[in-house]
């Protein structure tokens, strides 16, 4: 197992529907930790079982505002 924490730029700060989203992300298989400070969102994953892009489009696919990685 590789462990990679990403920092996502988030459009602005979450509202508690998004925050939902985000909770459901953590039910991912390969997501380890996250952590959402104000306009970020810290990611820690596995880099064995997905990429950056994977975990954008996750993060995306939730419903959350985020504008980029790195």
């Amino acid at each position: 197992m590789t462990a990679v924490e990403i920092k996502i730029k988030l459009q602005r700060t979450l509202e508690l529907a998004e925050v939902e989203g985000l909770s459901r992300l953590s039910t991912v298989y390969g997501i380890r930790r996250m952590r959402a400070d104000g306009q970020e969102l810290l990611i820690e994953f596995d880099a064995t079982r997905m990429n950056e892009a994977e975990v954008l489009a996750l993060v995306r696919g939730a419903g959350l505002p985020a504008e980029s990685a790195g």
